[in-house]
């Protein structure tokens, strides 16, 4: 289960350019189901994306993913759970055009 419950996430916080990414953002995603992303350029779709498979952390808010908070958990264990549990198809599909497809699909296994 991912869930996000009243999640902000703030850029250049404090400063003049302050920038919210997201406001008060909340979603629930049973197990097992996959969740599809659209909306206008800058609407905070790669922010979401980000901050759901851990690459950045939000500003406010709560965050659970699989019962652990990511509010208590540190970047080792974020990084597991990104490399176990969390799976993300990019738009432009991010290959390594140099590799085969069977190569390009197993390679986050070489990493696991």
């Amino acid at each position: 289960m991912l869930e996000l419950k009243n999640v902000t996430k703030i850029f250049n916080k404090g400063n003049k350019n302050e920038l919210y990414a997201l406001k008060n953002v909340s979603l629930a995603v049973p197990d097992k189901d996959m969740l599809g992303i659209m909306g206008r350029s800058g609407s905070g779709k790669s922010t979401l994306l980000n901050i759901i498979s851990f690459l950045n952390p939000h500003t406010s808010g709560n965050y659970i993913f699989d019962g652990i908070d990511s509010n208590t958990i540190n970047k080792s264990k974020q990084n597991t759970l990104r490399a176990t549990k969390i799976g993300v198809l990019l738009q432009d599909f991010g290959l390594i055009e140099t590799e085969t497809a069977i190569n390009n699909v197993m390679l986050p296994m070489y990493f696991n």
